[in-house]
């Protein structure tokens, strides 16, 4: 029954048990880019930081206030070419 269940949500662990960071704190050289996707609301907006590593990290900060603008500024500075979506 386990053997099924990991076959049938297979891309599901491969993303979080490799893919993803797990980390609650990543230093600014380590990011090489970032990509920046609204939700369909319009009230929060994901950052997904990619990091040198091969790994991703996904942010989600609230839209109305702005506060993605600051971090994007932020982010911009340490990275050499941003990639924006």
């Amino acid at each position: 029954m386990i053997g099924i269940m990991a076959l049938c949500n297979g891309e599901k662990f491969y993303d979080i048990l490799l893919k993803r960071s797990l980390a609650k704190r990543i230093p600014l050289d380590r990011i090489r880019s970032y990509e920046i996707k609204p939700d369909e609301i319009g009230l929060e907006t994901s950052i997904i930081l990619q990091l040198k590593s091969g790994r991703y990290k996904k942010v989600v900060l609230r839209t109305l206030e702005k506060q993605y603008e600051s971090f994007t500024e932020l982010v911009s500075q340490h990275i050499i070419q941003p990639q924006l979506a």
